[in-house]
């Protein structure tokens, strides 16, 4: 075939036939591993599905927080609304969906110290690569209010902060926004270990107190949207039924956005683990968690002990939950349990069965009652 030596960069070219090319490809952006944002596809739920009246700080999908100091209501809920694959290029299944239940109308106007958002906050070992260099966000939305949105760019410390604008042209319609900037860490403090890298924000509404001057890196820790929001600076929460709807959400290194970067549900799923694991013996999402049972490797006659490893390593030692009961047997007996954590590490835990249990016979299991669970938690 014919032989093309790249000695100098092409513009998007098109090549026909067999073609054998010399000399060294590289790319100028990673092949795989592109997008810095975990579960940007929204598949990932362990914390339930759908979140009414959902409280400031709270999680819904997996890594997305959402944060508000206004008189707004919000439900926030995993949704089938999605891009289609002719518009997007990628076969989406879910959507995250912000509904205004109560509107900040019916209770009073926009504060000057109020605000609205969702976040997710990125661990300082993946933003790493991104300090100094060009990155590009890209996001599909789809909103019942029309105008001007902002995202922000906040540091571990607060005080390097970047606002960018965006506009939603068409009521109630897919839009695919590709916000680019350059990461400035000559100033600031700033986590590249497995602290908080950075948040990286999506505004409903903020009042004035957290206005600023757009496309600009502030110092200021609270600088976080512009005075330009739309319906009159109310956003998102001055119509009660307003919807916010976001889809394939990708952040990555150089000046353009790739399409949207597909991985595997498993791989998802771990990486979303590094930061939050519910285990027992209830499903989520089409996909059990495996945990079901403990056995138990010390009983005596008032407790069991048993312990199991994580699926992954946590980003640190995490803190325990748990909703339900447990039920052990031993000897053909099952007899009620509570759990209590009994010691953990970032790679596993020991749990404590507070039960009688009988010291012979065909040794000790605790199982998960209905939808019981454990959680583990090591959130930024």
């Amino acid at each position: 075939g014919d032989e093309l030596a790249l000695k100098a960069p092409l513009a998007s070219p098109t090549f026909t036939g067999t073609t054998t090319v010399s000399g060294d490809l590289v790319p100028s952006t990673p092949l795989s591993n592109r997008n810095v944002i975990i579960n940007g596809g929204f598949d990932i739920w362990q914390r339930g599905t759908s979140f009414s009246a959902i409280s400031t700080l709270a999680f819904s999908a997996d890594r997305w927080r959402y944060l508000d100091n206004s008189d707004a209501v919000h439900t926030i809920s995993r949704d089938t609304d999605v891009p289609t694959q002719a518009q997007s290029g990628y076969k989406s299944n879910y959507s995250l969906k912000v509904l205004v239940t109560d509107d900040i109308n019916s209770t009073g106007d926009l504060s000057s110290d109020h605000y609205s958002f969702i976040t997710q906050k990125i661990e300082g070992y993946n933003i790493q690569p991104l300090q100094g260099n060009t990155v590009t966000l890209s996001f599909w939305v789809k909103t019942t209010q029309i105008g001007t949105y902002t995202i922000c760019w906040r540091n571990s410390n607060l005080d390097m902060n970047m606002v960018k604008e965006y506009t939603i042209n068409t009521t109630n319609t897919w839009e695919k926004k590709e916000i680019t900037w350059t990461f400035d860490n000559s100033g600031g403090s700033w986590n590249y270990t497995n602290g908080i890298g950075g948040w990286l924000c999506w505004n409903f509404a903020h009042g004035s107190n957290f206005h600023t001057t757009k496309d600009a890196w502030q110092s200021t820790g609270e600088v976080m949207s512009t005075s330009a929001v739309a319906n009159s600076g109310l956003g998102l929460n001055g119509d009660d039924s307003n919807t916010f709807f976001l889809s394939q959400v990708q952040l990555e290194l150089g000046s353009n956005a790739t399409p949207f970067e597909h991985r595997s549900f498993g791989d998802e799923l771990a990486r979303c683990q590094r930061y939050f694991i519910r285990a027992g013996a209830g499903a989520f999402d089409g996909a059990t968690n495996g945990l079901t049972a403990i056995t138990c490797q010390y009983y005596n006659s008032s407790h069991a002990y048993g312990g199991f490893r994580f699926p992954v390593y946590m980003r640190t030692t995490p803190t325990f939950g748990k909703s339900g009961t447990w039920t052990v047997y031993s000897a053909g007996t099952g007899r009620s349990a509570v759990v209590a954590d009994n010691g953990m590490w970032h790679g596993g835990a020991s749990l404590d069965f507070d039960t009688a249990v009988a010291t012979t016979g065909d040794g000790a299991n605790a199982y998960a009652d209905g939808g019981s669970y454990l959680t583990y938690t090591a959130e930024l």
